[in-house]
């Protein structure tokens, strides 16, 4: 998976060493991308939803400047998508959408 973040990788100390972690805001762009195309795919979106839930109740740090970034991007052109996946989770679990325009 091509890395387009800006934020930093994070490390975790696994029994065999340090395991570098992808960043939060592109897997979970790149997963919005997978759930639309080229078809719509279930387990993509599920994903996604799963990352938002978790990110949204503040147990998962995620930069939404640069989630609103990424998905302006050409490479993933996903913005409105990823903006009307985020405000549906955030609906669902009752908090402000942080992609609210």
């Amino acid at each position: 998976m091509e890395n387009f973040a800006r934020t930093q990788r994070r490390e975790i100390a696994g029994p065999y060493g340090l395991v570098q972690v992808f960043q939060p805001e592109d897997l979970l762009v790149e997963r919005v991308l997978v759930s639309t195309y080229p078809s719509p795919n279930e387990e993509a979106r599920d994903c996604a939803r799963k990352l938002l839930a978790v990110a949204l109740r503040g147990q998962l740090e995620m930069d939404w400047p640069e989630v609103r970034r990424l998905a302006a991007l050409p490479e993933y052109d996903n913005l409105v998508v990823c903006e009307h996946l985020v405000a549906e989770v955030s609906d669902e679990i009752g908090v402000e959408s942080p992609l609210h325009s």
